[in-house]
């Protein structure tokens, strides 16, 4: 009695498969959790990186303050003409021991255009203080490059130091894609070589002020970063996070 019952049971069991349409239902099902998770994922893996790069632009910007410490406020922000394939970074902070490692100085949702331990590559772009924040801030070129005094910016706490960057459309660079070593908030005149901040990190970009504090910021900060120290007339511009798309802000 019990094999014959045994048998029964199995031979109802093997019958009661899935039909074509529940198969399809599963997948369907499936598909759309992917669709609804995969992009939660994919937020949660930028919102990690982006904790790891304000930590390294933190890290930079102590670099920078001890530099000024040592050099009465004095800090570099663009090698001289023989030195412009060198980064800010290669160029006194890293060889001058103010940072231990170049990993910090490279966002890392964003590939820079060289990176390796024997050729110059793009880090966070710096600001380039002659345009971003007025002459008056700017030291006479010496053999060393230009410069300007951290000291005597007035709003430090307003002032981007260093940010996420990328290069900007120009005669001199046509493409967008990789890190800039270099930004200005716009081409407001002739610079157009340099790059523009970019809102990599789901629409923000990250930085560090010569306060030394470092922030995520989005359009409207960078604009109030932008026009602290200039008319309410400064064409504002940043790059959106596609890396390709540049927006005048105000």
């Amino acid at each position: 009695m019990k094999s014959n019952r045994s048998s029964a049971v199995l031979r109802s069991w093997r019958g009661k498969g899935f039909t074509l349409i529940e198969l399809l239902v599963v997948i369907a099902i499936i598909a759309i959790l992917a669709a609804i998770l995969f992009p939660v994922f994919a937020k949660a893996r930028e919102k990690a990186k982006q904790s790891k790069c304000l930590n390294n632009l933190r890290q930079c910007g102590m670099a920078f303050t001890m530099y000024a410490q040592d050099y009465d406020g004095i800090v570099m922000y663009q090698p001289e003409s023989t030195q412009k394939y060198k980064t800010w970074c290669d160029w006194l902070y890293y060889y001058g021991g103010y940072i231990k490692s170049r990993d910090i100085c490279v966002c890392p949702s964003w590939k820079p255009a060289r990176y390796s331990t024997s050729t110059p590559y793009n880090v966070y772009g710096i600001s380039y203080i002659g345009i971003n924040l007025g002459s008056k801030y700017n030291i006479p070129v010496t053999d060393f490059g230009k410069c300007f005094k951290l000291y005597d910016i007035d709003k430090p706490e307003q002032a981007v130091l260093l940010a996420d960057s990328i290069g900007h459309v120009s005669s001199y660079s046509p493409t967008f894609g990789q890190q800039s070593y270099v930004f200005s908030f716009a081409n407001n005149g002739t610079y157009v070589r340099e790059g523009r901040i970019h809102l990599r990190h789901n629409g923000l970009a990250d930085a560090v002020f010569m306060d030394g504090h470092a922030a995520a910021l989005d359009k409207a900060k960078i604009k109030e970063c932008a026009l602290a120290e200039n008319a309410s007339t400064f064409k504002v511009e940043a790059v959106e996070e596609d890396g390709v798309t540049i927006t005048q802000i105000n």
